[in-house]
């Protein structure tokens, strides 16, 4: 996951994942990534709680670069097959690895349904009939097939999944896996809806095909770094 300003919420994001029921009865064979892009007050947090999980690797990238570039930072670190993307501000049911790992074998990606919450996961303000983007469930071998996340810093999860869509196996599983924070600071609150129109248009009018599936991705510097 990448994190900007998220340091009021990402203890809870961390324990969500750290809980999950698929851990407790196998070999802890997991990574928690976390890129900090260039807040100084998330990267404090982390610090400040890093104690509490094991296999959390906590990057500190400057400058800021944007959540998309900053993924691509830490995709060269992952050490497994399956990856899952994931916002700092968000939570996962708590058995959400362990219904995913059921059906992942047969699909390249998979794509689930989610809850909207405010302050509290029992604040539930709106059930989605669609399937996230932002998180998503997706092989690694994928990313070593397209490059990357395009650098914009808002769409490029759907630029991604409009790039790669022929060429993979997805799922659009109908279950809920995780409650998605709304808050005035996301970045779906913050970007002009004008301008995210834009670029959804390009990227919708864009004849992807495997000579140009696989862009070369930026990625940030790393200022700092430890792993618990």
């Amino acid at each position: 996951m990448s994190i900007y300003d998220n340091a009021d919420y990402i203890e809870e994001c961390l324990d969500s994942i750290h809980n999950q029921t698929y851990f407790k009865d196998k070999e802890n064979k997991f990574q928690i990534l976390v890129s900090v892009d260039g807040c100084q007050k998330s990267w404090r947090k982390i610090n400040e709680i890093k104690e509490k999980y094991t296999n959390l690797e906590a990057y500190n990238l400057y400058p800021n670069v944007g959540a998309f570039v900053s993924l691509n930072t830490i995709l060269p670190h992952v050490g497994y097959e399956n990856i899952l993307i994931f916002g700092a501000d968000d939570v996962l049911y708590e058995d959400a690895l362990e219904r995913l790992y059921k059906v992942e074998e047969d699909y390249d990606v998979i794509k689930f349904r989610y809850k909207e919450f405010k302050g509290s996961i029992d604040n539930i303000t709106l059930i989605r009939n669609w399937h996230a983007l932002g998180a998503i469930l997706i092989k690694k071998k994928v990313f070593d097939m397209c490059g990357g996340f395009h650098e914009n810093r808002f769409s490029s999860d759907f630029e991604l999944m409009t790039r790669i869509s022929k060429f993979v196996k997805i799922l659009n599983l109908d279950e809920f896996i995780f409650y998605y924070r709304t808050h005035d600071k996301s970045l779906t609150s913050t970007v002009d809806r004008r301008v995210r129109a834009n670029f959804d248009r390009m990227v919708n009018e864009t004849k992807y095909t495997m000579d140009n599936i696989k862009i070369d991705p930026v990625i940030g510097k790393i200022w700092d770094k430890f792993s618990t």
